[in-house]
């Protein structure tokens, strides 16, 4: 048996602990941002209230930032939009510290606000970070792709 099996195994099994984290990661963040549409869509606070932080900023395109959690649950109960399907495509995460998550996708939704549905693709970023064990998130910024 080659003696250098056991070092290379551990060397290969180090290197690609950081990839599965990190896919963990993106899969457990995504898991939230797509638990916090469906709460938008259904006007249901409860994601909301879980993952968000006191200072929570919600940006959005020709749109007044929404800052704050309290404000961000109320705007959601306010809004007058459905929901219908939505999908996430070219999900990334970075990791810039061990406590911090940066998720990025597009989401192609379908909405209504008023009378017509549109299918809308949404260009998002949300900023996570972990505090005692679980992952809240701090800043949303999302940009209408033209149709």
């Amino acid at each position: 048996m080659n003696n250098k099996s056991p070092v290379l195994w551990l060397a290969l099994v180090a290197a690609l602990a950081p990839t599965v984290a990190l896919a963990d990661l993106k899969s457990d963040l995504l898991a939230r941002e797509q638990e916090m549409w469906i709460g938008w869509g259904k006007k249901d606070a409860g994601p909301y209230s879980k993952y968000l932080d006191a200072d929570y900023r919600f940006v959005a395109e020709n749109a007044a930032p929404i800052v704050g959690k309290e404000a961000n649950v109320n705007a959601l109960k306010s809004h007058s939009c459905e929901l219908g399907a939505i999908s996430f495509e070219d999900v990334t995460v970075r990791q810039p510290a061990p406590t911090v998550g940066v998720l990025g996708y597009t989401a192609i939704a379908d909405i209504r606000c008023g009378a017509k549905w549109e299918t809308l693709q949404l260009v998002v970023t949300a900023v996570w970070h972990q505090s005692n064990g679980s992952w809240t998130t701090s800043h949303y910024h999302q940009s209408l792709i033209s149709n």
